[in-house]
């Protein structure tokens, strides 16, 4: 276990996943590597689920992980980085994670059509998860939420699972109507 050379605790865990679409997201591993090759790697513990792309350079990457065992990674992880996935992001608002959202774009080969765009804007401009459209953005929210754990979570009232539930069925609804 990779540890803080400032105090000796663990280094916080830092959990990347594409989802288990057959389009490989070539781009978000890169950002992801590139934003640890600038020195991340030495602060933090890095799983990346890399799905049908490359492996990550500088971190432990899987192609794929069992439900079981990506469950408890979301329950330990300090910070998420996921696609605009709706499963993945629910299952961070189940563990009271607020994630950091990647969503895949057409024009790159990622995905068949644009869904995941206004899905996740919408999803960000309710608090719901953290939208980085560009490797900027994401570096920045992956350094804010390292400094300031709180912005990684989100707390829910009552029964988490079905508003979550609800909410994401009114969402989805909307985009199609």
């Amino acid at each position: 276990m990779q540890r803080d050379s400032s105090n000796g605790a663990a280094a916080p865990l830092v959990l990347v996943t594409v989802g288990t679409d057959a389009f490989p997201f070539e781009r978000l591993i890169e950002w992801v590597d590139s934003w640890l090759a600038q020195g991340a790697d030495e602060r933090v513990r890095c799983i990346v689920q890399h799905g049908a792309a490359r492996p990550a350079k500088h971190a432990d990457s899987r192609t794929f992980l069992d439900f079981p065992e990506f469950e408890q990674l979301v329950a330990e992880a300090d910070v998420i980085v996921t696609h605009g996935g709706p499963g993945t992001i629910v299952l961070c608002a189940d563990h009271e994670k607020k994630p950091i959202v990647v969503p895949r774009l057409p024009e790159h080969g990622e995905v068949v059509d644009r869904h995941q765009v206004p899905f996740t804007r919408r999803l960000d401009a309710e608090g719901n998860v953290a939208l980085a459209e560009s490797e900027h953005e994401l570096h920045s929210m992956l350094d804010r939420c390292l400094a300031e754990p709180a912005l990684a979570r989100v707390v829910r009232n009552g029964d988490r699972g079905s508003a979550a539930a609800l909410r994401f069925e009114e969402l989805v609804g909307e985009l199609f109507a």
